[in-house]
């Protein structure tokens, strides 16, 4: 694919990500966040960067439980905090391939 593409859809997260302190409310807030994460996913995916595409992916759930959180009180658990830090920890250390992956 054209890196033209590729950096165009890296844009299209950025622009979601500012968008999001433009936003009022927290559901918005979050339904930015996870777009913009979505973008970078998509983006770090088709560049093989599986650790950003991991730990985005990681961020896109957390954010996704997040804008969910008034109908799942178990969302704001430490317990689920635990749940997705070890994921991350996971994510690191199945993708590690040297200082790069940081």
């Amino acid at each position: 694919m054209s890196p033209w593409i590729v950096q165009s859809i890296g844009f299209v997260g950025m622009l979601f990500f500012l968008l999001s302190y433009q936003v009022r409310s927290n559901r918005r807030l979050f339904l930015c966040q996870m777009l913009g994460c979505s973008a970078f996913i998509v983006q770090f995916a088709l560049m093989g960067a599986l650790s950003g595409c991991g730990s985005l992916a990681i961020c896109t759930l957390r954010n996704l439980l997040l804008f969910k959180s008034g109908d799942w009180p178990w969302v704001k658990s430490k317990v689920t905090l635990g749940i997705l830090l070890a994921a991350l920890l996971a994510v690191l250390i199945l993708t590690w391939a040297g200082p790069v992956s940081l």
